[in-house]
C-alpha cells in the first residue's frame, strides 16, 4: 500500500516540476503546510515511526530507479507530501552552497534530518524551511 502511495506521489511531482515547474508545487507544498493539523512528538506511536521509516525507504528505493532523473528533490517532496498528509510533523528545507555551488533538498522531523546525513547538509545556506516559513536564512 505505501509503496503505491509513493509511487503515485512521484509520478505527480515529476509532472508537476516538468509541466508547471518548482512555483506550482512550492504552492502545493505551501498549501498543505498551513492546513494540517500535526502531531506531537509524544502522540507518535512506535507503528506509526514504523510507517515514517517505510515511507522513507521506498522513497529512497523508487527515485534510485525512476527514470525520470529523481534527485533529493523530488524524494524530500514525495516523502513530505506522503508524511504531512498523515499528519507527521515534518519540514522540507532547501538549501544551497555557494562554493562549489550545490543546491540540495531533505525532511527534518523535529529539526533533525530524517532522509540525508547531517554532514551532507552542514554547510548548506537554508533558503525554504516549512516549518519556520522561511525564505533565506543566512
Amino acid at each position: 500500500m505505501i509503496y503505491l502511495k509513493v509511487m503515485r506521489t512521484l509520478f505527480i511531482v515529476d509532472r508537476i516540476l516538468k509541466k508547471k515547474g518548482f512555483r506550482e508545487l512550492y504552492a502545493m507544498i505551501i498549501k498543505l503546510n498551513t492546513t494540517n493539523k500535526l502531531k506531537k512528538a509524544y502522540e507518535l506511536t512506535d507503528k506509526e515511526f514504523d510507517y515514517l521509516e517505510n515511507v522513507i525507504h521506498i522513497t529512497e528505493k523508487l527515485c534510485f530507479y525512476f527514470l525520470g532523473n529523481a534527485k533529493c528533490l523530488h524524494r524530500s517532496v514525495v516523502g513530505y507530501l506522503i508524511l504531512k498528509k498523515k499528519q507527521f510533523p515534518v519540514d522540507l528545507v532547501i538549501g544551497v552552497r555557494k562554493k562549489p555551488f550545490m543546491s540540495h533538498a531533505w525532511l527534518e522531523l523535529y529539526g533533525q534530518v530524517i532522509n540525508d546525513t547531517p554532514e551532507t547538509i552542514s554547510d548548506m545556506i537554508i533558503q525554504i524551511h516549512t516549518g519556520k516559513n522561511a525564505v533565506r536564512r543566512t
